[in-house]
C-alpha cells in the first residue's frame, strides 16, 4: 500500500515538474547538490528559484545518514529546521 503525503504533491520545481518526493527519493540514491541530483532526474534547472529549496531538501534527506557519520549535528540541525517550520 501506498502512502499519500503532501510531499507527492508540492512540485519543489515547476519549471521541470520536480516532486518533492522526486527530489528525496534521488538525494537518497546520488550525492552532490541540487544541481548533481536535477541531472541524476534527468534535468537541468532552467530559473533557479527552486535551487535554494531544492538544498535544504537535500540537507533534510540525508541528515539521518551525516548525522550517523558526525554524532548527531546534521540530524539536530534538521530537527531544529522542522520545528521552526
Amino acid at each position: 500500500m501506498r502512502v499519500v503525503t503532501w510531499e507527492n504533491f508540492v512540485y519543489t520545481c515547476i519549471c521541470n515538474a520536480i516532486r518533492e518526493c522526486d527530489l528525496r527519493r534521488a538525494a537518497r540514491r546520488c550525492g552532490g547538490d541540487a544541481e548533481q541530483v536535477y541531472a541524476e532526474l534527468g534535468k537541468r534547472p532552467q530559473c533557479g528559484h527552486c535551487l535554494d529549496e531544492a538544498e535544504e531538501i537535500l540537507f533534510e534527506e540525508r541528515a539521518p545518514t551525516l548525522g550517523a557519520m558526525s554524532s548527531g549535528y546534521a540530524t539536530g540541525q534538521s530537527q531544529l529546521a522542522r520545528s521552526a517550520s
